[in-house]
């Protein structure tokens, strides 16, 4: 299912067009992990015009210390310096534009080598006549550094694509289309409960029973895919910040810092024979 984002597909669709008529464009497409980068592009590559040969390359947080990881996976690499590399991948594209346009997908920038990154800059810089559209997502603010936060900027050679939440009227649309008809009022509550996060949703419209999403059974709860994923992100953390997360839990709330905190402070010491727990509240 594919809902809104009808503005940035067709900004991107204009992007390739243009890379067809000879002007390489490079789209950056950014959004907090789940906000749904990947299924953009993939709408995208879909509907690319006819000839577009797609090269893909997907960066690993587990490789991010191996040199070249992403950059390799597009053409073979074998500067050892980030500006020659990059010249390399340019001859790449060079090469597969003479069959037709290009699209050059880099997924999860965020992950990528510095080498990787510093090369797939270089080449992005010196774009210029080429039938090439080059395509990053990576996440927010993960660029800072190393000169892609510039770049991205550019307006004259880069589109640049913030991915927020989903209205509550997209809520309901992607339900429908996963076979779950929302009333308004039901749209709103799963919107809400969400925040709009487009996983966030899918998962709950695909886990939790239609009772419970129109309100009939309860509150909403957390997805299955969330929660072990949180737990086991907690697990790997400090003894504190599991502490500081518990504490949270049992709150159930928004709640300052500081008030998570104390709660935690005062839920470390033996309760007091007054009965007052937390002390002082």
């Amino acid at each position: 299912m594919f809902v809104g984002r009808a503005a940035e597909l067709d900004a991107m669709l204009s992007c390739a067009a243009e890379a067809v008529s000879g002007r390489a464009r490079v789209a950056w497409v950014e959004g907090e992990a789940g906000m749904g980068k990947t299924t953009l592009v993939r709408q995208l590559l879909a509907r690319l015009p006819a000839g577009f040969t797609v090269v893909r390359a997907e960066a690993d947080e587990l490789a991010s210390d191996i040199p070249y990881a992403v950059a390799a996976q597009l053409g073979p690499v074998r500067a050892a310096e980030p500006f020659r590399a990059g010249l390399e991948l340019l001859n790449v594209f060079s090469r597969r534009q003479k069959k037709g346009p290009v699209a050059v997908l880099v997924e999860d920038l965020h992950w990528a080598d510095l080498a990787s990154r510093q090369a797939l800059l270089a080449a992005g810089r010196r774009l210029g006549d080429d039938r090439v559209l080059l395509l990053v997502t990576s996440r927010p603010a993960a660029q800072a550094g190393d000169g892609w936060e510039r770049f991205a900027g550019d307006q004259e050679r880069c589109l640049r694509i913030t991915l927020g939440a989903l209205s509550a009227q997209e809520v309901a649309s992607l339900a429908l289309g996963l076979g779950v008809r929302l009333a308004r009022g039901d749209a709103e509550r799963l919107h809400a409960h969400t925040g709009g996060h487009a996983l966030h949703v899918r998962a709950l419209l695909r886990e939790v029973d239609r009772a419970r999403l129109t309100g009939l059974d309860g509150g909403l709860p957390a997805p299955r895919s969330l929660a072990s994923m949180t737990v086991a992100r907690i697990a790997e953390e400090p003894a504190p910040a599991r502490d500081l997360a518990s504490a949270l839990a049992v709150l159930n709330q928004q709640v300052p810092l500081a008030v998570a905190a104390r709660w935690r402070a005062s839920a470390s010491r033996p309760p007091r024979l007054s009965g007052c727990w937390p002390p002082g509240w």
